[in-house]
């Protein structure tokens, strides 16, 4: 058994694990059947339940904003912590109803998230759209055009260089003026 994690944790499997920059000691984890997020303070010595329970596609710990966490949920929106995940709020002013979140990412500046909707059930098929928000006042506006198969991006330096990669290849959107 691995050092630290309890029977309950280990029988329901790791879905999402997020590890704080500044202090790796914190440690915020989504299981896979339950959808259980669990939080470390000890680095993984001893587990605490946050009380949310839902699918979870990304835990993002901010590099810019000291006790941020932001939670990414399926038909469940966007979720945010200020105190390194004991306590959690929805933040899903500008989103679509029942949101997705599939990703989360930030520049100095903003927050960005992929919100997804299926397209076709039968084959998997879905498309995705950005949305950007404020760090200081969160209100969800969707930015560029819905984009299809978007699987993950990146967001490079204070000019916000966003990377998109998708099935059918890596594309990029310059600058500021991009959103």
């Amino acid at each position: 058994m691995p050092i630290g994690l309890t029977n309950e944790v280990l029988t329901q499997g790791v879905a999402e694990i997020a590890i704080n920059e500044r202090n790796p000691e914190l440690l915020t984890i989504s299981t896979t059947w339950t959808g259980d997020v669990f939080l470390s303070n000890d680095g993984g010595e001893t587990w605490h339940k946050t009380g949310l329970s839902m699918k979870v596609y990304d835990i993002h710990i901010s590099s810019y904003e000291p006790g941020q966490v932001y939670l990414g949920s399926e038909n469940n929106g966007l979720y945010v912590s200020q105190n390194n995940g004991r306590d959690w709020r929805a933040e899903n002013s500008g989103l679509p109803p029942n949101a997705t979140i599939r990703d989360i990412f930030e520049s100095p500046q903003y927050i960005f998230s992929i919100v997804t909707e299926p397209t076709d059930e039968r084959n998997g098929s879905f498309h995705s759209t950005i949305y950007r928000s404020d760090r200081k006042e969160i209100h969800w506006v969707q930015v560029g055009q819905t984009i299809d198969h978007l699987v993950n991006v990146g967001v490079a330096g204070e000019d916000n260089l966003i990377y998109l990669g998708t099935e059918e290849g890596l594309y990029f959107m310059e600058g500021p003026r991009a959103f």
